[in-house]
């Protein structure tokens, strides 16, 4: 299952995959908030919120080109 989650994690490291996560991350923040509004729930609303936020956040990085992965450093 590691070897899964990693090549997922590489693949969204690359320009089209911030493309597609950004665009997935939109759908749902767009699911979301339809459901929201009917409902008036606000935990629904900030849900949306987070998932339009991420799905921005991957779009930028994919349209300026910022690829750059921040790896913890070990601690000595």
């Amino acid at each position: 299952m590691t070897g899964r989650i990693s090549q997922i994690d590489n693949y969204h490291q690359t320009k089209k995959g911030k493309l597609v996560f950004g665009a997935a991350e939109l759908l749902v923040a767009y699911l979301i908030i339809s459901r929201a509004i009917d409902t008036g729930s606000l935990w629904q609303y900030g849900l949306a919120l987070l998932f339009f936020i991420g799905g921005a956040n991957n779009l930028a990085k994919a349209a300026l080109g910022s690829n750059k992965t921040y790896v913890k450093s070990k601690k000595r």
